[in-house]
């Protein structure tokens, strides 16, 4: 995710998150701004891949994680004095920004439709690729969280750009498919001629950074999904360092 969303409302539940990006989803479709060039199920993108291995590459926030209550927390929390957000106005540019954002992952869920992805690929004996925005601080827990949750081994790179493009790393990396949820991400991946899929944020959202569809992309139903974490009983997940 390189951008962070724009929300309608204040605090949300996780359990409410499907409910709010159907409901984006709708409002996009009505306002014209979506034109997916296909809805597509994991079986769909399966069956569309060539029989030999590919590598592919894999956005972090809202595409592997419902990770956007972290962003929301951070700019809009009023733990500074006096009520103040802590991190001050231009929130991204306080140097406990990013620490901060890497220790609360603990927090964010996994999507249950990039659990079935990337078990397809690793079925596949695909090379998979993680590659984030974010800044890469000390003490981070995304890399162990992403590890455990999609029992990733140590081959599975974890990368970090620090706020740089993704498109020179999917280029170097030969990535024939790159997924994500924002519009950079699916101009990077075209920018380095990989496929791009879309996945789609979990949170009711008013963002004119987004235009599903516009750049002919794919989407990948269902992508709006966190795991549901009630029935799936508890998981063990590193904690937010202090």
């Amino acid at each position: 995710m390189a951008e962070v969303p724009i929300l309608l409302q204040p605090a949300v539940s996780v359990l409410g998150f499907s409910r709010y990006a159907g409901f984006c989803w709708f409002l996009l479709l009505l306002a014209g701004c979506a034109q997916p060039t296909q809805l597509l199920t994991v079986a769909a993108v399966e069956s569309s891949l060539p029989d030999h291995p590919i590598a592919v590459g894999f956005d972090v926030d809202e595409t592997l994680l419902c990770s956007t209550a972290i962003w929301y927390y951070l700019a809009t929390n009023n733990d500074g004095p006096d009520g103040s957000n802590k991190y001050g106005v231009q929130v991204r540019n306080h140097p406990d920004f990013w620490p901060d954002a890497n220790r609360l992952d603990s927090f964010s869920l996994p999507k249950q439709a990039a659990r079935e992805l990337i078990a397809m690929h690793q079925r596949r004996g695909d090379r998979i690729h993680i590659i984030t925005s974010r800044i890469q601080t000390p003490g981070e827990i995304l890399t162990a969280s992403l590890r455990s949750d999609f029992h990733l081994d140590s081959t599975v790179p974890i990368l970090f750009t620090d706020n740089l493009p993704k498109r020179d790393l999917i280029l170097d990396l030969h990535l024939a498919i790159f997924y994500g949820d924002s519009d950079d991400d699916m101009r990077d991946a075209l920018a380095a001629g990989a496929r791009p899929i879309r996945f789609l944020r979990t949170i009711r959202c008013a963002d004119d950074r987004i235009h599903i569809g516009a750049f002919g992309e794919d989407l990948l139903a269902g992508s709006d999904l966190c795991i549901d974490f009630l029935r799936a009983g508890p998981a063990t997940r590193p904690a937010a360092k202090p």
